[in-house]
C-alpha cells in the first residue's frame, strides 16, 4: 500500500496517503476484523522501481543513486507496456526528511482506518532496500558506503513510524538474500549486514512488533532460487530479540518443520491467499 504517488510502480495498487483513501479502507477493515482477523497495513514506496508515467511531474522515479533497474525486468503503466524501467533520480539529501515524514503520516492513516498495525517494506528491491543493498545504492553522503549509512534511511523510517503509533504496532519485512529488481548483497555481505542490522533495531527501536524476512529459496519475485541452498535465516533469527516470521516457496510440511525446528515464530504464506485468480 503506497505511501505516496511517487512510491506508486504498478497499475491499480491502493496508496493510504488521502483522506479518500483512509475512508475507502475503513469497511475493509472492519469486515476482516468483524471475522476475527488481525489485519496491519503494509507500507510501502517502490523508489526506483518505476515510471514516469505515475509520477505527478511526468519526471524520472527516485532512488538511492541514478542505476536503472536492468532489461531482466519489465514494468507496466496505467499507459500500457510492458516498458523498460526507465533511469532513476538519486534523492537528494534535502528529500529525503519528507520521505520518512510520509511513512510516519501512512502509519497514521492505516490506525485511523482501523489496522491493527503497519509493516514497512524493506525488502524485493524497492526503496528501503535500494539504500540497504550494495548493488543500488553507490551514494557518497551519510546513506551511503558503511552498513550503517546504508542502514539510516531504513531505521530513520522505523523510528519514525514507531514514534507515530507504538512500536508494538510497526513490523518490518527485509529480504536479506533477494535479488529481485536486482537490488542485492553477495551471500557473505548478506549475513555480515543483517545480523548487524538485527542488534541495531532492537537498540534503535525497540520492542517492534515483529521481523519479517524472505527466505532464500526464492531469488527474487516468485522465481525459486536454483541449486543447493546452504544459507539460511538462522543467523538473523538468533540475532533479533522480536518474533521472527519467515516467508517465501513454503508449504504445509515445510512451514511445519520450520516451526517445529524453532527457525521461526510463525511462517507466513502469501500466493495461496492472494484475492487475484491470476
Amino acid at each position: 500500500t503506497c505511501i505516496s504517488q511517487q512510491g506508486q510502480g504498478y497499475p491499480n495498487v491502493p496508496g493510504i496517503h488521502s483522506a479518500e483513501q483512509v475512508e475507502a479502507w475503513k469497511p475493509i477493515v472492519q469486515s476482516v476484523k468483524q471475522k476475527g482477523g488481525l489485519f496491519f497495513c503494509q507500507l510501502w514506496h517502490v523508489g526506483r522501481a518505476s515510471h514516469q508515467d505515475f509520477q505527478t511531474d511526468g519526471g524520472p522515479p527516485v532512488g538511492p543513486s541514478a542505476i536503472r533497474v536492468s532489461d531482466n525486468f519489465e514494468i507496466f503503466t496505467p499507459k500500457g507496456g510492458p516498458f523498460k524501467y526507465p533511469m532513476p533520480r538519486a534523492l537528494d539529501v534535502s528529500e529525503i526528511p519528507g520521505i520518512v515524514g510520509e511513512y510516519a503520516a501512512a502509519a497514521r492513516n492505516a490506525i485511523e482506518a482501523g489496522f491493527d498495525g503497519i509493516e514497512i517494506h524493506g525488502a524485493n528491491g524497492y526503496l528501503l532496500d535500494q539504500f540497504w543493498k550494495d548493488s543500488s545504492n553507490t551514494r557518497t553522503d551519510q546513506y551511503g558506503g558503511s552498513d550503517e549509512n546504508k542502514a539510516r534511511l531504513l531505521i530513520e523510517v522505523m523510528s519514525a513510524v514507531a514514534d507515530a503509533i507504538g512500536a508494538d504496532r510497526c513490523g518490518v519485512r527485509l529480504s536479506p538474500y533477494n535479488t529481485f529488481l536486482d537490488a542485492c548483497d553477495t551471500v557473505e555481505r548478506a549475513v555480515e549486514k543483517n545480523v548487524w542490522l538485527m542488534k541495531e533495531l532492537d537498540r534503535r527501536v525497540p520492542g517492534l512488533a515483529y521481523i519479517h524476512m524472505v527466505e532464500p529459496r526464492l531469488a527474487g519475485g516468485n522465481v525459486e532460487a536454483e541449486g543447493e541452498i546452504d544459507h539460511t535465516l538462522n543467523p538473523f533469527r538468533q540475532a533479533t530479540s522480536r518474533p521472527f516470521l519467515a516467508a517465501g516457496g513454503l508449504k504445509r510440511d515445510t512451514a511445519i518443520a520450520t516451526i517445529t525446528k524453532g527457525e521461526a515464530d510463525a511462517v507466513v504464506f502469501g500466493r495461496y491467499f492472494i484475492a487475484n485468480p491470476d
